[in-house]
């Protein structure tokens, strides 16, 4: 009877460990995710001056973190978006950990509901 009860709370132990390591490798995934969606090929394949609708980005990228309206001046963008993302990634060797920071940021300005302009920082 105890070798049927230590396996069962062995069994339930990992249980636990397993679901956190599913939710662990999808936040992972998403994170790479928005690191392609946030690097400069990825906005010349996909974001197109002139064209490219709020909606359409906001269906890429999500709420943006900062939102402007312009100026009222008829050169000034309607709205601006700002996204930012700091990516951190982790290199393990037998001597030491490393790791690397990456912070992007975007800020589209969108003029009668298109993309006007748009510029992208990396560092």
């Amino acid at each position: 009877m105890k070798p049927i009860l230590l396996a069962t709370a062995i069994l339930l132990a990992l249980i636990p460990s397993g679901c956190m390591q599913n939710q662990f490798n999808q936040m992972a995934a998403e994170a790479k995710t928005l690191e392609n969606k946030m690097s400069e090929d990825y906005l010349k394949k996909n974001i197109v001056i002139g064209k490219t609708t709020e909606s359409e980005v906001r269906g890429i990228y999500g709420k943006p973190m900062f939102e402007t309206g312009g100026a009222g001046h008829p050169m000034m963008a309607d709205r601006m978006w700002t996204y930012a993302a700091t990516f951190t990634e982790f290199n393990q060797d037998i001597q030491n950990t490393r790791k690397r920071r990456t912070t992007r940021s975007l800020v589209f300005s969108f003029k009668n509901g298109v993309v006007a302009s748009y510029n992208f920082s990396s560092h």
